[in-house]
């Protein structure tokens, strides 16, 4: 028989299954005696062949299903944090339609003076979407992206500010970014700027 042959899970499983067969028709020969086989040509029918796939495949589905009940229990701190994050994100962070640059420069140092780093960050950003639609660089659509934004400032007399403030939203949105009072530092002075200059 080929190597492969026998250490399929198919084989594997039918030489455990006989060596459990051979056991059990050993044991109930020691409590029978060698003239009793009758128990041990019962429990090796085929009924009983049966219900012990059953067992084994039923145990072995029950383990498994209780793997996954641990896991799923394990990670449901993380699920419960990344979605409470994403609905502070929604519900501070509402689409830049709703403010104007000066709202959203306004929003983010109230947000910054109760410590709310994060959403003081992306008020900025927002704040700067809508400096870009006002000035007619980049009106708003929702399903642009950072990407789409960075080719647009690109040709810009003075593309640094918007960078720094792409670079911020990829990291605290996308990447392991902190959201740290000197970050909100960098992002302020990025957005006067911006907000200055034409």
């Amino acid at each position: 028989m080929s190597d492969f042959a026998q250490q399929s899970l198919s084989w594997q499983f039918s030489q455990w299954q006989r060596q459990i067969g051979e056991w059990w028709d050993w044991q109930t020969r020691q409590l029978n005696g060698p003239d009793e086989t009758d128990v041990a040509q019962w429990l090796m029918s085929p009924p009983w062949q049966l219900l012990r796939q059953l067992i084994f495949w039923g145990g072995l589905i029950a383990l498994g299903l209780w793997s996954l009940w641990v896991v799923g229990r394990g990670l449901a701190p993380y699920v419960k944090s990344w979605r409470t994050r994403n609905q502070r994100d929604r519900t501070t962070a509402p689409s830049s339609l709703q403010h104007t640059a000066a709202q959203w420069q306004t929003e983010a140092k109230q947000q910054y003076l109760k410590g709310h780093y994060r959403q003081a960050c992306l008020c900025l950003y927002l704040g700067m979407l809508q400096i870009l639609h006002d000035r007619h660089i980049a009106p708003h659509l929702p399903s642009r992206t950072d990407g789409e934004y960075r080719q647009l400032i690109q040709t810009l007399p003075r593309p640094d500010p918007y960078f720094t403030l792409l670079v911020m939203h990829q990291g605290l949105k996308f990447g392991d970014t902190r959201p740290t009072a000197a970050l909100f530092d960098r992002c302020w002075h990025a957005y006067s700027d911006l907000s200055t200059h034409s």
